[in-house]
């Protein structure tokens, strides 16, 4: 009666969830720090979505086709999130979503869960080739959340990146030499419109040549008077 009384009560509370015809297919979560960008140093529970619609050479997260958990139900990947995230405080702690090509996965629904589950620090990298749900998100803040904040972090690798993106990107990463066709671009920012706020970074590949990467890129901002990052949990061994 008892195991009866159990799968009742599962299947009640399913009937209340918020499902999704495409399941959420996640990688891996796991604590660390934020590497890069205007968030370095800054402790936070990154969450990894599986899958990308591109090939980039030198991709460092092959682990991007693995799958360890996988559901149709919004509330059940926050419950998953919940498991790993030994947060202490939800105004110094940050969610980012990753991938992978996390915005293949992550939509208004699964934002707004998290958001009411308690994450008012969200950061998304994106490579910039899916639609935000930027307006939905920018609303449903604005009326029911005004402490929170989604933050959206384009790294351009392909000519497929959406103009609209970049308008509504908080900050641009461009990694030199790899992408030095988007630096020219998106450095005169009348052309894609950008946000005033919108910090557009230079970042030094890590590879066999990363001294001679490292100097073009200070080249470059000094050029330009564009602010450099570097990638530091792989320089420090941050997981």
């Amino acid at each position: 009666m008892r195991r009866v009384t159990e799968l009742l009560k599962r299947t009640f509370k399913r009937m209340y969830k918020t499902w999704r015809d495409r399941p959420y297919e996640i990688s891996e979560v796991f604590e660390s720090w934020i590497g890069e960008g205007a968030h370095t140093g800054l402790p936070a529970t990154f969450v990894r979505f599986s899958g990308c619609n591109l090939d980039c050479e030198g991709c460092d997260t092959p682990q991007k086709s693995r799958v360890t958990f996988m559901t149709h139900f919004v509330e059940e990947v926050v419950e998953y999130i919940s498991l790993f995230s030994k947060r202490r405080s939800p105004f110094y702690h940050w969610l980012v979503l990753t991938g992978g090509e996390p915005m293949l996965q992550v939509d208004f629904p699964l934002i707004r869960a998290l958001i009411e589950a308690g994450w008012i620090h969200i950061h998304i990298e994106t490579n910039g080739t899916v639609k935000l749900p930027y307006d939905e998100v920018e609303r449903f803040i604005w009326n029911e959340h005004p402490i929170c904040k989604v933050w959206y972090a384009v790294s351009p690798k392909s000519n497929l990146v959406i103009p609209e993106v970049f308008s509504q990107a908080d900050e641009i990463k461009i990694v030199i030499p790899k992408e030095m066709t988007w630096f020219t671009r998106i450095v005169e920012r009348e052309q894609y419109q950008l946000q005033s706020k919108c910090i557009i970074w230079l970042m030094p590949w890590m590879d066999d040549k990363y001294e001679e990467n490292l100097d073009e890129t200070l080249r470059l901002s000094k050029l330009w008077n564009v602010p450099v990052t570097l990638q530091w949990h792989k320089l420090v061994g941050w997981r």
